[in-house]
């Protein structure tokens, strides 16, 4: 995205998704910060700023994080740092959330750096997801072990 050298930023939106009968904890989001300047080069001494916030499905925010002043290298060495926002295992219950990106110079922090073309590359979500039994099946269950136990107590 061309977020010139006006304060220009931009925003991408990602779903997560988390069916009925799953468990789902949000550990923590990395990507690469990418920048490009004019002259087509990769990652020459250009700053950004992040903020990464995770929503909830009726649009309410549950976290909002920000990573000031990440420098995408210097002509001498060019790199792609490796941003990691810690969500400190977030609970998703059902429903559909909005992974929301944001870059460009939003803080202010330092000189306005954002170069010509600011992004990101290696975008990886990363927590835990646990099937969680559908009700019947854990009655059944407990059915099962009540007549084990009850089968036990008569045998004696």
């Amino acid at each position: 995205m061309n977020t010139g050298n006006g304060n220009t930023t931009w925003i991408a939106d990602v779903s997560i998704t988390v069916a009925t009968d799953y468990d789902v904890t949000l550990e923590d989001v990395t990507f690469n910060a990418v920048s490009i300047n004019g002259g087509q080069a990769l990652n020459v001494d250009r700053r950004n700023d992040y903020i990464v916030s995770l929503i909830a499905p009726d649009n309410s925010p549950l976290e909002t994080i920000t990573v000031p002043d990440v420098l995408s290298g210097t002509a001498a060495s060019p790199n792609q740092p490796l941003v990691t926002i810690d969500f400190a295992d977030v609970a998703l219950g059902a429903g559909t959330y909005t992974l929301r990106i944001e870059a460009g110079d939003k803080t202010g922090v330092g000189a306005n750096e954002t170069g010509n073309h600011t992004g990101i590359d290696n975008l990886s979500i990363n927590g835990t997801a646990t099937l969680t039994p559908e009700p019947t099946s854990l009655a059944l269950a407990g059915l099962g072990l009540l007549s084990v136990i009850t089968r036990r107590r008569k045998q004696r």
